[in-house]
């Protein structure tokens, strides 16, 4: 009897930890991709965004399938795949203050 009850126990406690890492780190993770996946879906011209290496600049075209340009002063332009922005700044006109 004694043993019929750990082994549900330890049932009981399994399935409560794997709930708590589901809890902790699968769904926040699940979130933030989420929230990044949205954000380069809706990305547009004129928006100023940061790459993940620490590039800024402003979006001059945008390809709908994986390619942005960018513009980075006022003759560079480089052509950067989508999964390396990191953010879209708020701010407008950061270009021209440097």
């Amino acid at each position: 009897m004694f043993l019929e009850i750990n082994v549900y126990l330890t049932i009981i406690t399994l399935f409560i930890f794997i709930i708590m890492y589901y809890i902790m780190i699968i769904y926040p993770q699940k979130k933030i991709q989420y929230k990044y996946i949205n954000m380069i879906k809706n990305i547009n011209i004129n928006k100023y965004v940061c790459l993940k290496n620490g590039i800024i600049g402003k979006i001059i075209k945008n390809s709908e399938k994986k390619y942005i340009t960018l513009l980075i002063n006022k003759k560079t332009k480089i052509l950067v795949d989508k999964k390396y922005i990191s953010y879209i700044i708020k701010k407008e006109n950061i270009l021209d203050k440097i």
